[in-house]
């Protein structure tokens, strides 16, 4: 895997063999406003155009961001139309043992 994008709220590697993107959140999500968000997933939106996954991992332990309504639907109308575009069918997330009681 090679590192693809990094900035101070995650960083994306890439698995051009196995077709896998797997983002990892940093802590510092935290402190991320809501356009920090929405540049983060275009940025993200761009690397799924480009490489054309059939799968991502997503490490979420790390994420601290409470993602709006207007977000989820904006996310929902943007990034993912680019998933069936390029074809990504698996998704898997993996979260901290405190978000799941």
């Amino acid at each position: 895997m090679k590192t693809v994008y990094e900035s101070k709220f995650k960083v994306v590697l890439a698995d051009e063999e196995h077709q896998l993107l797997y983002k990892i959140w940093s802590v510092e999500t935290k402190v991320m406003t809501d356009e920090e968000f929405k540049y983060e997933m275009t940025q993200y939106g761009i690397l799924v155009a480009k490489y054309k996954p059939t799968k991502e991992l997503v490490s979420m332990v790390d994420f601290d961001f409470t993602i709006k309504v207007e977000l989820q639907n904006w996310v929902s109308n943007t990034i993912f139309a680019i998933y069936d575009l390029v074809g990504l069918k698996y998704a898997a997330f993996v979260n901290s043992p405190e978000l799941i009681p």
